[in-house]
């Protein structure tokens, strides 16, 4: 425990996982985990070590293109209170996978009550077939932690979506 430094320069690395304790640290960054937010690199699992490392906090997100080629999951039946928080249209997350019909998010319910934000992002599907983008990209999906749910009923999740743009999807 200790104060961490907020530089933007990878910090972990492998196949580990790291986990802050709770209340131990308010607000991590991807790159920590080696995103580069260039719109080129698959920033995927960089976002998810992010998110996978606090029980609740911030995964803050700066200026930057993130993308992503699978769903980002925020488990509600062990984590709350996980926030996204970019700077603006300078912060997006955009899909570039090749699977059609999936969340890019998808905060999914469980005992706990998920009351998380998601606040000044952007969010842009780039699925493709030749130059044609395809939609049916969900931007974000919440919901009960079962693939084949469509009510949301059997979690709790209570999320803010607040001054995001979403192209696509």
């Amino acid at each position: 425990n200790g104060l961490m430094d907020e530089t933007l320069n990878q910090k972990f690395s492998g196949a580990g996982l790291v986990a802050f304790g709770p209340r131990s640290i308010k607000k991590v960054y991807p790159q920590w985990w080696g995103a580069l937010g260039n719109g080129v690199n698959d920033d995927t699992s960089a976002i998810q070590a992010a998110i996978n490392s606090i029980i609740a906090g911030v995964v803050s997100f700066v200026n930057g293109s993130y993308r992503i080629t699978y769903t980002l999951n925020i488990d509600g039946t062990i984590q709350y209170y996980i926030n996204f928080k970019g700077v603006g249209v300078g912060s997006r997350l955009f899909y570039d996978g090749t699977t059609a019909s999936i969340p890019m998010v998808y905060y999914q319910g469980g005992n706990n009550a998920v009351l998380s934000t998601i606040k000044r992002l952007g969010f842009y599907n780039n699925y493709r077939t030749g130059n044609t983008v395809l939609n049916g990209i969900i931007g974000i999906r919440i919901g009960k932690k079962d693939a084949g749910a469509t009510t949301g009923a059997g979690g709790t999740c209570n999320v803010t979506i607040e001054k995001n743009q979403f192209q696509y999807c």
